[in-house]
């Protein structure tokens, strides 16, 4: 869906605001609940602070990588809900990344596969 939107036209604006989470804090969460017995049995939601929008995401991209056509998409306000995830950042000790940095870093990525797969 992000690849499709930054790179195939604007998207069409969500209903609501998405909460979000990188997959490596996902995947730091998973490992560290393993790791401490003391924490067994609890739940925790694992989501980065503030709103994600596709919009956003978009701007992000044709801000940071020049082969991206387009001018950047209107941000308008979404319906706005909150997942609560500081209790999971305290007690598993995570540190969660920007959503600038998350976009940036799987747009290179998502770019380096399909320049593979064009010379494949």
């Amino acid at each position: 869906m992000l690849w499709n939107a930054c790179t195939q036209g604007a998207p069409t604006a969500p209903e609501y605001t998405r909460c979000w989470v990188d997959v490596r804090d996902l995947a730091y969460a998973h490992v560290e609940a393993l790791m401490k017995p003391e924490l067994g049995g609890r739940r925790y939601t694992i989501a980065a602070p503030g709103h994600f929008t596709i919009e956003q995401a978009v701007n992000i991209v044709r801000k940071h990588f020049p082969w991206v056509k387009g001018e950047p998409v209107e941000e308008e306000e979404p319906n706005m809900f909150t997942i609560e995830g500081e209790a999971a950042a305290e007690d598993l000790g995570i540190h969660y990344r920007l959503s600038e940095d998350t976009v940036i870093e799987s747009i290179g990525q998502f770019r380096q596969i399909q320049l593979h797969e064009n010379a494949a």
